[in-house]
């Protein structure tokens, strides 16, 4: 099927959409909650219910394009996938026509796998394990409104953090430098909602200027990282900050010039899945999912990380007391 015959294809019209989606072990089961949406001139009403598997209808209340059926389904999954921690894993997609699976359902469903971006296959370390609750606790008309807005006022950040948090090949110290950047735009879309919401005080670092992003970082961290990064604020919230700076300033600079202290490869295993926990909370709270309902459960999360290897207590006591140092524990 040549590009012409695909686009042609998505442009089909239907009237329901069902997807079956699995993960790794069972999904608890959960009563079926039901949404509804507004988009492209049609109302999408949305059911989800979870058993083992999770299932996802959206129906419109007229014939519309299918491929305005998908889009409502990938910003369903990318809201889910705040909660999971991980996006689960295709196992069924069908067009409806009425109560008739149309004759194309088959082919777009092919074809909708096949131009799946890679950012919806999630790392190992995004699994199961990172869960902070079940998105159907959670999720209502309400809820799904301000996602879609908060997903447009963060334009490519967010999709830059889930190719980070994706299984593509990519460098760790490029991935975790990635998610420090993404925190950037996220401060300002803090203040764009909270005025108040500042930059830290300016600070010396020997003969440097201290950077914005530093500021930034460390004003994101004392307000919602706190049980975050319990460990490394108690140390010093100020190199801390300063730290993952000079990491991500390494993939704007040569080599000659990056002789700073900056996160090795075992802390950067670390730091991609505390940061991306870390942004997951920001946008949560930003939506106005009450904190209380998953915090027991993302303080298990952290302390999971901050026993692993070893390699947290490794960079409390030795990295920030040796500024020569280029990264070790490589």
């Amino acid at each position: 099927m040549d590009n012409l015959q695909s686009d042609k294809l998505m442009t089909n019209k239907c009237t329901s959409l069902h997807i079956i989606e699995k993960t790794d072990g069972l999904l608890r089961k959960s009563n079926p909650i039901q949404f509804s949406c507004n988009a492209w001139g049609s109302r999408f009403d949305v059911t989800i219910s979870q058993v083992g598997n999770r299932e996802t209808t959206i129906s419109s209340d007229k014939e519309t394009e299918s491929t305005y059926f998908i889009s409502v389904f990938q910003d369903i999954e990318k809201l889910c996938m705040l909660f999971d921690g991980e996006f689960l894993a295709l196992c069924s997609c069908e067009f409806f026509l009425g109560d008739d699976l149309t004759e194309w359902s088959k082919a777009l469903s092919d074809l909708f796998a096949a131009r799946r971006l890679a950012l919806y296959t999630s790392a190992d370390y995004t699994r199961a394990t990172n869960r902070l609750g079940n998105p159907l606790d959670f999720i209502s008309s309400e809820l799904f409104e301000r996602w879609v807005e908060v997903q447009y006022e963060l334009q490519i950040t967010h999709p830059m953090v889930l190719y980070a948090m994706s299984s593509v090949p990519l460098p760790v110290d490029l991935r975790t430098a990635i998610l420090i950047q993404s925190l950037e735009p996220l401060f300002e879309l803090i203040r764009q909602k909270f005025p108040d919401f500042c930059m830290a005080p300016a600070i010396e670092h020997g003969n440097e200027r201290d950077s914005s992003l530093r500021r930034k970082i460390k004003a994101i961290i004392l307000k919602y990282g706190r049980d975050v990064f319990p460990k490394e604020i108690e140390k010093s919230p100020d190199d801390f900050s300063h730290v993952l700076v000079t990491s991500r300033n390494r993939i704007a600079h040569i080599k000659t010039k990056e002789n700073k202290l900056h996160l090795g490869k075992c802390e950067s295993v670390l730091y991609c899945s505390k940061i991306s926990l870390l942004y997951r909370h920001i946008i949560l709270s930003l939506l106005g999912v009450d904190y209380s309902c998953y915090r027991c459960k993302m303080q298990e999360i952290v302390d999971h990380w901050d026993s692993w290897e070893g390699v947290l207590h490794f960079f409390l006591k030795t990295k920030w007391t040796d500024t020569t140092n280029e990264g070790g524990n490589d």
